[in-house]
């Protein structure tokens, strides 16, 4: 994922952009950490989104946002504030987001 800013951007537009060009390369997951943490006032939305299973989603996406979201959980766990936040809504749509995944490949 190239460098930049997305000042001007909505949020989830430019993680959608973001994710659209991901590869799970430690630097291109901490840039996309880095891009959720920073916008973490938006965690609800961003924690939704990042959780999506789209019937079209590829194993190398779901790993490249499992890898994404661990690195979220392990930064917020210090934090407080918004994102705080990421912690509680992972832990509430993680199971979900699990059993989505399951259904899709097993079909």
């Amino acid at each position: 994922v190239a460098g930049g800013s997305s000042e001007g951007v909505p949020v989830l537009e430019a993680l959608d952009e973001m994710l659209s060009q991901a590869n799970s390369c430690r630097a291109c997951i901490g840039h996309i950490m880095v891009h959720c943490l920073d916008n973490a006032a938006e965690s609800e939305a961003i924690s939704r989104r990042l959780l999506s299973v789209p019937r079209s989603i590829t194993s190398s996406s779901v790993i490249t946002r499992l890898f994404l979201v661990n690195d979220i959980l392990h930064n917020a766990a210090k934090a407080a504030g918004d994102t705080a936040s990421f912690r509680r809504l992972f832990q509430e749509n993680l199971p979900e987001t699990f059993e989505k995944l399951g259904r899709l490949w097993l079909q």
